[in-house]
This record gives structure tokens, sequence and C-alpha cells, in this order.
């Protein structure tokens, strides 16, 4: 948020005008994610733009479950300007809606009143998870839509809480093997990318890029099958960032004895991957 003490004010008359209460203000990216690992709010409202970093990779981990407990909480983006080119990322990186400045009361109203009938389903790729936006209808046919637990709508209607919780934890469990599958088909692709280049050792920026994403996506694999079904894969997992690791250390002078174990493993992976999902 603005940390303009009067800028923070009147933000905080607005929402107490619609009726929220509990209100924890803060103008930084840490305080935003230390509040939120304290108690997960029902709805955040921050700014687009923050001298301590961007805002859009405190989106990820609020989506992700790496900070709080909800990753389906509601997010609204305020920004000078809502059609502003950073509230138009905070938008494609999570947040539900945006807002312009100064607040009004009977916008914020209307805004949420819209949220809470026409919420977007969520969805599940190997980088996003948040309100689906896609414009691409071949693409959008391929990732399934979800309606997500809604516990800010529940409570601004006064309606029950029970089961709400447990819903929100079986829609993670559920969105956490939607992630296993992205990334699984992610490493395919990256390998068969990348796999003829290094065979006759060509690695260029490209194919360094897309070392450093398997290797983002290996690592993130082996922490999200602990505790699931898939768990024995966290040894593939590991061994396949570690070899990815290895080619990329070596730039230009991969080791085919490298590269072929980078190969097996990727194939090893998918096929136990889809023997354990039958």
């Amino acid at each position: 948020m603005d940390p303009n003490p009067k800028i923070l004010e009147h933000v905080e008359t607005v929402l107490s005008e619609v009726g929220l209460s509990k209100l924890r203000l803060g103008a930084t990216l840490d305080d935003i994610k230390n509040s939120v690992d304290e108690a997960t709010p029902d709805f955040v409202l921050c700014g687009a733009d923050f001298p301590d970093g961007d805002i859009c990779e405190t989106l990820v981990m609020l989506r992700h479950g790496v900070v709080g407990d909800n990753p389906f909480l509601s997010i609204a983006v305020l920004s000078r300007d809502a059609g502003s080119q950073k509230a138009l990322d905070a938008l494609e990186w999570g947040a539900d809606f945006a807002l312009g400045v100064p607040l009004n009361a009977d916008a914020l109203r209307q805004h949420l009143e819209t949220h809470f009938e026409t919420r977007h389903p969520f969805i599940v790729t190997t980088e996003y998870m948040g309100p689906d936006r896609r414009q691409d209808i071949e693409r959008a046919s391929k990732i399934s839509q979800k309606k997500v637990p809604h516990i800010f709508k529940v409570k601004a209607r006064g309606e029950t809480l029970d089961d709400i919780h447990e819903a929100i934890e079986a829609t993670m469990i559920d969105f956490n093997t939607q992630k296993l599958a992205r990334h699984v088909d992610q490493v395919d692709y990256l390998v068969k990318r990348i796999g003829p280049d290094l065979m006759v050792g060509e690695v260029d920026e490209t194919v360094r890029l897309f070392l450093e994403k398997l290797m983002f996506v290996a690592q993130d694999l082996g922490l999200r099958v602990e505790g699931t079904p898939h768990a024995s894969l966290s040894r593939i997992c590991r061994g396949l960032y570690q070899v990815t690791d290895a080619i990329h250390a070596k730039q230009a002078s991969p080791r085919s004895k490298d590269v072929n174990l980078l190969l097996g493993l990727a194939q090893k992976l998918a096929t136990d991957f889809s023997a354990q999902t039958v």
C-alpha cells in the first residue's frame, strides 16, 4: 500500500465504511507477508507498486500457499490507474480485480458484489495458480477450471462456515495434484526442447534458461510429492535437479554421461508418474 499516512488513513476509512473489520495495514511487501503468515485474512487489498520489491512475486507466494494457509483468499490491487501495466501484471499473476485511486466506498461495494457473484474459477499451470483469464480458446480447453472455496463471500453474506476450512484443504490437495501433473508435463517438454542441443554440446542462452527452469520445476516437484501417493518420485526429482545443475555448471561443454542421465531420468519420471495415476 502507498506508505503515505493520509492514503493509508483514507483506505482504512473506506474499508470501514463498507463494513470490513479487524483491519491490518502495512506499507511494505514484508508487512503483507508477515501479516498473512500470522493470520490469513479473507481479503487483501494491496498496492500495485512497492519500494521493496515486485507485488507479482508476493501474489505468486500467496496463491501457491507459500505465504498463508488459504491460496484462495480474495485479492484486489489498488493503483492510481487501474488499467496501468503494473495493475494488469498483478491481475495476470493472481489478483482478483483492480481498483483505482482515490478509493471510493460505492465503487468498492460494487466490485465486491461482482466478486461475490461472478468470481473467476481457478486454474493451475506449472507457473500459475489463480483466476482464469485465458483468451486462447484452444489453450483453455486443455486445462480444467475449478470453482474454489470463497470464504470472504461466505462471511460477508453471514452464511455458515461449516465445512469451509475442510473445503479449502481438499481443494489445495486437488490443486497440488494438478500442479504435479503440470510439472511432469513441463519436465518432458523442456527435456525434449533442449535434449538435441545438449547431445551435440550446444548450450546457448536459451538452453541455459531452459536448464534453470528445469531445475526449478524438478526442485518444486520434489517438494510437492512429499506426503502424497507420489512420494517415491522424490528420489528421481533430486537426481533430475542434480544432473541439470551439473550440466548448467559445465556451460558449453556438458558431459555426454550427464546428458544421457538427464534424458533417462526425465523418461522415468514420466513413466512412473503415469503408472501411479492410473
